[in-house]
């Protein structure tokens, strides 16, 4: 059995056109023992091909597949 949660925060500013934010994930497997994963990753300044909202979801898109498969 496993179980976990993927937590991610990020922050747009307009200003200097930087996104930056955080993933926390928590993973836990159970079977014939235990075995936790913990895992916090800050992300000072992402690139942003376009300011409106979907350039902004695509490049939180980009760093959370990036992370996701280099795991």
């Amino acid at each position: 059995m496993w179980g976990g949660e993927w937590i991610s925060q990020w922050t747009f500013d307009y200003a200097s056109k930087q996104l930056s934010g955080n993933i926390k994930l928590r993973n836990h497997y159970f079977e014939s023992g235990n075995i936790q994963f913990n895992l916090h990753k800050e992300f000072a300044s992402v690139a942003v091909k376009t300011t409106d909202g979907r350039g902004i979801v695509d490049a939180i898109k980009d760093v959370e597949t990036k992370v996701s498969v280099d795991f």
